[in-house]
């Protein structure tokens, strides 16, 4: 079982969303939650934005398209 660490890092920043407002949280925050490391989080992600983008695509998005065709 491979470890996914986009998936790791999208739980922490959402997790820390509901105690922060998302502007206030940091990339230092998601690290110290998830132990990921500062190359580990940029291995994966430009900045704090492209980890919003991948988590809109792949859980609103992705939940959306499975939604709208099970009408």
């Amino acid at each position: 079982m491979a470890i996914n660490i986009k998936q790791i890092v999208a739980d922490a920043m959402l997790d820390l969303c509901r105690t922060k407002e998302l502007k206030a949280i940091t990339i230092k925050d998601i690290r110290e939650k998830t132990g990921v490391s500062r190359q580990g989080f940029y291995n994966h992600f430009k900045d704090k934005e492209d980890l919003i983008h991948w988590i809109y695509y792949d859980r609103v998005l992705t939940n959306f398209h499975n939604t709208d065709s099970e009408v």
